[in-house]
């Protein structure tokens, strides 16, 4: 059997298409973790008003940055301060509720701590999930080394 012949023009336009999609993907990529970055970096500060600690504000600080560099191992240990920071936000949100009269503080309280917990939920299905963020890391690394 004969295989049908592929014109020059129609690779080209199939390559185009794989090139288009991949940089889709790319960008796509580079948004989630640039938002991811910068939430946790606003949650931490955030959640740390309370009892302020420079060591860890630095450290997360530090992470968020090297997630954004696309330092592949990163993922996981910022995957696994996300499931920590998701575990202390519901001990948070949970606390609220302790609470005797729901005043407003008590109600801003508790919609930051809900936020928090679902921001670090979504953190920890969107990193290791998402197609783009793969394509993200990947991209990153390979420029890296070329």
């Amino acid at each position: 059997m004969m295989e049908p012949k592929v014109s020059q023009e129609e690779k080209q336009r199939v390559l185009r298409k794989v090139e288009r999609q991949q940089d889709d993907l790319f960008r796509r990529g580079r948004i989630i973790v640039a938002t991811i970055a910068i939430s946790y970096t606003i949650t931490t500060i955030l959640m740390d008003l309370g009892h302020f600690n420079p060591f860890v504000l630095w450290l997360r600080l530090c992470l968020a940055c090297t997630l954004w560099w696309g330092v592949f191992w990163v993922r996981y240990l910022f995957l696994f301060f996300a499931a920590l920071s998701s575990i202390e936000a519901l001990f948070y949100f949970l606390a609220c509720f302790d609470a005797p009269a729901p005043t407003l503080t008590w109600w801003l309280t508790t919609i930051f701590y809900a936020l928090a917990l679902t921001e670090c939920i979504l953190i920890c299905i969107a990193l290791p999930a998402s197609k783009a963020v793969q394509e993200f890391f990947y991209v990153r690394n390979t420029r890296k080394r070329s």
